[in-house]
């Protein structure tokens, strides 16, 4: 009798350990899983948290018809050069008494840098340099009118900004080069050069202006066309580039 119950006791403490164990292993289990779970979650905020906000600098980079991408550097108030929705296309703004502006350029496989600034003993320097050949040439500015951006010794006026910007006109592959020179308000004096492969860039000048007109206030690009304001009724001469040059607007 008495071993019966030693038996019947043994039986119920195993019962007993056996749930204990049971509810040791369960507990383990979903301690386990909260903490795979906190993982997971932590490593999701952590890689959301890493990604890279957008530089406000670089929403204002735009890519010309060549593919060259560019950071424009001047709002659109202080653009002379804008799209034909208002926004600026300055890619490099220089005005008198400043350092000297430098702008990379990719003319279709050569690689160049266009600078701006002032010029020795007088005038100003609009100079395309060529690293790979040590060599530059100066970008020709002349016109057939007056100047009303220079003074008589070529320097840049006081209240005027002289700006570039690089863009494909004819989606050939290879951009075309704006200089433009104005006050934002009366005047403003363009130029447009071409770029051609040559055998010898120190001796051939690979750029070639294929325009030089006058406005007022600011100019337009848009696809082949660039629009130049003129008069005081809101009206504008249309140059369209065809065929590597500007078709002059019939009056």
């Amino acid at each position: 009798m008495r071993k019966e119950q030693v038996l019947k006791f043994m039986r119920k403490t195993s019962s007993i350990m056996f749930l204990f164990l049971l509810l040791i292993v369960t507990a383990c289990g979903t301690h386990q899983e909260k903490n795979t779970d906190s993982f997971s979650k932590a490593s999701i905020s952590k890689n959301m948290s890493s990604e890279q906000p957008i530089n406000s600098e670089e929403k204002k980079e735009n890519t010309t018809d060549a593919g060259q991408s560019m950071k424009v550097v001047v709002s659109k108030e202080k653009a002379i050069i804008r799209s034909e929705e208002g926004n600026s296309l300055v890619h490099a703004d220089w005005t008198s008494g400043q350092p000297d502006v430098e702008l990379p350029l990719q003319m279709g496989a050569t690689k160049a840098e266009l600078v701006l600034g002032m010029d020795h003993p007088n005038g100003v320097k609009t100079l395309v340099v060529f690293p790979s050949e040590s060599t530059g040439w100066p970008l020709d500015l002349s016109s057939t009118g007056e100047s009303e951006a220079f003074d008589e010794f070529g320097e840049l006026k006081a209240g005027y900004r002289l700006q570039a910007s690089v863009y494909d006109f004819d989606h050939d592959g290879t951009n075309e080069l704006v200089i433009a020179a104005g006050d934002l308000a009366t005047n403003a004096e363009i130029w447009v050069f071409s770029f051609t492969n040559v055998e010898n860039i120190k001796k051939i000048d690979p750029f070639h202006q294929e325009l030089a007109v006058t406005g007022q206030s600011y100019i337009t690009l848009d696809g082949h066309e660039l629009d130049v304001p003129y008069g005081s009724q809101g009206l504008f001469e249309t140059y369209k580039y065809i065929d590597k040059e500007f078709l002059t607007p019939v009056k």
